[in-house]
């Protein structure tokens, strides 16, 4: 029996299923979901019965659209605060990583 069938599931599955849907999963599944609300429903702009189908793809269309933009401009946001930092360690002479340990003054004595 699978792990997938007793509930757990193990970190590679997530990470495979982040791959696929890239950083930006919901609005991915909401874009997915508009589509074949499109597909199924055919809505005819000259029919007032197919009028909530073309509301619904809009809806969810836009709902897509802000989540990409708010998620954009997060990570822009992250992007730009990464660049001042790192302006700021260069200017102080550090290094760029933090775990790089600063090189010796001194070269030191291999018990010579």
């Amino acid at each position: 029996m699978g792990a997938w069938m007793n509930g757990r599931s193990s970190k590679a599955t997530w990470d495979a299923l982040r791959a696929m849907f890239g950083p930006f999963q919901l609005a991915n599944v909401l874009m997915l979901l508009a589509i074949l609300a499109l597909v199924i429903f055919r809505p005819n702009i000259f029919d007032s019965g197919t009028y909530w189908s073309i509301a619904l793809v809009a809806v969810l269309i836009l709902a897509a659209g802000v989540l990409v933009a708010v998620g954009g401009g997060s990570r822009l946001k992250r992007l730009r605060e990464s660049a001042q930092d790192d302006h700021q360690r260069l200017a102080q002479g550090l290094p760029l990583e933090r775990d790089e340990r600063l090189p010796p003054s001194k070269p030191r004595n291999n018990g010579q």
